[in-house]
């Protein structure tokens, strides 16, 4: 995780308070899906990924999980090669 190369990002509690809601009453929905490995392999789990403009290297960039079991949004690095959902994210 990133929280330590990213001050001033702190991880978020979303789904506990009813701040991310399904059917987008909190202003933004998203399904909970996973990601698509560089191979194609479909892993489905219910997280959501989401790309920021940002790069971590040459190989990885940054981007948000939103994590419903662990009731939380954080931001990582990850494979640049990887299938996530992309979304504009205005720092």
């Amino acid at each position: 995780m990133l929280k330590n190369k990213i001050p001033s990002f702190k991880t978020v509690n979303l789904f506990h308070h009813n701040s991310l809601v399904v059917d987008g009453s909190s202003g933004f929905s998203a399904h909970l899906r996973g990601w698509c490995e560089r191979d194609g392999a479909a892993i489905l789990i219910p997280y959501a990924f989401f790309w920021s403009s940002k790069k971590h290297n040459t190989s990885s960039s940054i981007f948000l999980k939103l994590n419903k079991k662990d009731d939380e949004a954080v931001l990582i690095n990850g494979d640049s090669k990887a299938g996530v959902s992309v979304r504009c994210i205005k720092k």
